[in-house]
């Protein structure tokens, strides 16, 4: 992946989405979804189309408003993540 930064906290995110994806329900749905659009990031050099990398944006900002509450320390990274897309014009 080009941007080591935005590889970085891809890397973080996967795990802890990993440990709180225990979840039931939508929200497990939703926390499993993230981890296997980041795993298809993370499998790529270059971190995939710039449509995939869109969606997982979008795809994290709506987690956060959901998970904000419930997950704080996920979401900070989840914000941490979009901001680096957000750095490489996602």
């Amino acid at each position: 992946m080009a941007n080591d930064k935005l590889h970085d906290l891809l890397i973080q995110l996967h795990e802890e989405l990993g440990r709180a994806g225990n979840a039931g329900g939508e929200s497990g749905a939703i926390l499993k979804d993230l981890r296997r659009d980041i795993a298809r990031m993370l499998e790529q050099p270059d971190g995939g189309p710039g449509a995939q990398r869109a969606s997982l944006a979008e795809n994290l900002r709506n987690a956060i408003g959901r998970f904000e509450a419930s997950h704080p320390g996920m979401t900070s990274l989840m914000n941490r993540v979009c901001d680096a897309l957000s750095d490489i014009g996602i």
